[in-house]
């Protein structure tokens, strides 16, 4: 007879947080460099010698990618799967997407 503690979803959702870190951090990428594409379009007709200017926020945009990646690689392989009790995964997760 097994007795079910919680413990054993602990890692489901250390692992649950990194997938959707993942997730929501390159939808705001797409968001962003979306939005700076229709930027990019519109001061391409009004102003053509300011264009490489407002290419400066897709770059941020992707950055904030790679930072949401390197989030996920640092949970993936320090805490996801080696989380004693739910409590904890339960803080990985809402303090990943916190983050």
């Amino acid at each position: 007879m097994s007795t079910f503690s919680g413990d054993e979803m602990a890692p489901f959702f250390g692992f649950l947080d990194a997938a959707t870190t993942l997730v929501f951090s390159y939808m705001g990428v797409s968001y962003g460099t979306t939005k700076n594409g229709v930027g990019v379009a519109s001061m391409g007709v009004m102003r053509l010698e300011l264009v490489m200017k407002s290419i400066v926020p897709a770059v941020m945009a992707r950055v904030l990618g790679i930072y949401g990646l390197i989030i996920v690689v640092i949970i993936s392989t320090d805490g996801a799967h080696k989380i004693p009790h739910i409590f904890l995964g339960d803080s990985l997760l809402w303090g990943g997407n916190g983050g």
